[in-house]
């Protein structure tokens, strides 16, 4: 919805995934394996006629809240 928003977004959850191993409540695999199993989710969804139309809708939406 956003590209150039990208890393301001995922730079935190990827801080917070790090500090979670580094807490000793998942290994570097349980992380890696949630973002393989979020793309492989996000991909599935992305092929629904549904979600293609709900997407654009927040699209537009979201990009002028945020003034872009």
């Amino acid at each position: 919805m956003a590209p150039e928003k990208e890393d301001a977004l995922m730079r935190p959850a990827w801080v917070y995934g790090q500090n979670r191993v580094i807490g000793g409540i998942h290994d570097p695999t349980d992380i890696e394996a949630g973002r393989i199993a979020g793309t492989v989710i996000a991909q599935t969804i992305k092929q629904h006629d549904d979600y293609k139309t709900e997407f654009e809708a927040a699209k537009v939406e979201l990009r002028a809240t945020l003034g872009l």
